[in-house]
């Protein structure tokens, strides 16, 4: 049976430990308004008295819902707060997905041979045929390809009435900063600001290291040592169906792996974040593999950037696929990045190694 998103957040904090975050709490109305509008819609039966409850100016049945456009520092529970209402709504017709893996999949439709001329916005009314809802988590915008598609898809989506919720670590009018032809996004810009209830998640805990039990294994430094004691973890897990030093075929190509199993895979950080990979093979690897070993993560700096992004994006793939992370490396989370260029999406991955650790997050089931 569904629930306020609220009421689920309350019987988190008495049942599941969760810290009681009065900024978190402070979004939860909006939350629950945007539930009621959704259910409505679905149901059409809402008591119209539900609407007296919240003293936010969009009560009204009469005003338009806006969508929601949740952003703020990594770690402030974004991703939480966008999960609370995506699981609470009780229909089919919703879409939840990290937003890397959405414009792989727009991508590959811009790709599909066929007559239409206007493809963004067929695969726009596409989305709204089958979607009420769609929650894209971790919004950020790195290339001029993204932003013009994005930028069309958005505008063709919002005359669609689509109702979207954002998480982002970016205020709008900081997206594609300093991004080439960065004009050609700014009307994205003024969408979201125009048409989407921008709210930010302030706070200074991050609480995907402050739940951090030391549940999960991340060991320093890489040494003969530690080398064993990842052998060691990796036969326990893969059992009979393990084989070391072999490859396994991802999007077409041979990669070279440490170890695999069933459900387990064993990269070396120079194979797989310095070889020629991508976003699109690492969705690949964390759709497969339920546990990754990512082994000798070195200190990385301004000439290793093209790695670093590599590693960024494999972190967050594997974060969104729930997939258990065991890390060897040269030093502790926050000491691994020693350059300039990727500060924010290095950030999100410290906080998001140090979550892998937890109990909260190890007891998770891997999404596919």
């Amino acid at each position: 049976m569904s629930q306020l998103p609220s009421l689920t957040h309350r019987r988190n904090l008495e049942t599941r430990n969760f810290f009681d975050d009065p900024y978190q709490s402070a979004i939860l109305p909006q939350l629950d308004q945007l539930y009621w509008y959704l259910l409505d819609a679905h149901k059409n039966h809402r008591p119209a008295s539900v609407w007296q409850r919240w003293s936010h100016p969009l009560k009204s049945r009469e005003t338009k819902i806006n969508s929601i456009y949740l952003w703020g520092s990594v770690g402030r529970g974004k991703t939480y707060l966008m999960d609370l209402l995506y699981e609470s709504l009780p229909f089919e017709g919703k879409k939840r997905v990290h937003f890397h893996r959405f414009m792989i999949g727009i991508h590959d439709r811009l790709k599909e041979p066929d007559q239409k001329t206007n493809k963004v916005e067929e695969i726009a009314l596409s989305l709204a045929k089958n979607f009420r809802i769609l929650c894209l988590d971790e919004l950020s915008i790195n290339d001029i390809g993204d932003a013009v598609i994005f930028e069309r898809l958005l505008s063709a989506l919002n005359k669609n009435n689509v109702i979207m919720v954002i998480t982002s670590n970016t205020a709008p009018d900081e997206l594609y900063q300093d991004g080439l032809h960065r004009q050609r996004f700014t009307p994205a810009i003024e969408l979201i600001k125009n048409n989407m209830l921008v709210l930010q998640l302030s706070g200074g805990r991050d609480h995907r290291i402050a739940k951090n039990d030391g549940a999960g294994v991340y060991l320093v430094p890489h040494d003969c040592v530690v080398e064993n004691q990842i052998a060691k973890l990796f036969w326990d897990i893969s059992g009979e169906s393990g084989a070391l030093e072999t490859t396994i075929p991802i999007n077409g190509r041979l990669v070279s792996v440490r170890g695999k199993g069933s459900g387990i895979v064993w990269f070396d950080f120079e194979v797989i974040c310095a070889g020629y990979y991508s976003k699109v093979d690492f969705a690949a690897i964390s759709s497969i593999y339920h546990t990754v070993i990512l082994t000798n993560i070195p200190i990385l700096r301004s000439h290793n950037d093209d790695e670093t992004r590599r590693f960024v994006e494999l972190i967050d793939e594997l974060y969104d696929h729930r997939v258990n992370l065991i890390v060897s490396a040269a030093s502790r989370p926050e000491e691994l990045y020693d350059g300039d260029k990727m500060d924010q999406g290095f950030r999100r991955a410290i906080s998001r190694l140090h979550e892998f650790q937890s109990s909260a997050y190890i007891s998770q089931p891997h999404r596919p």
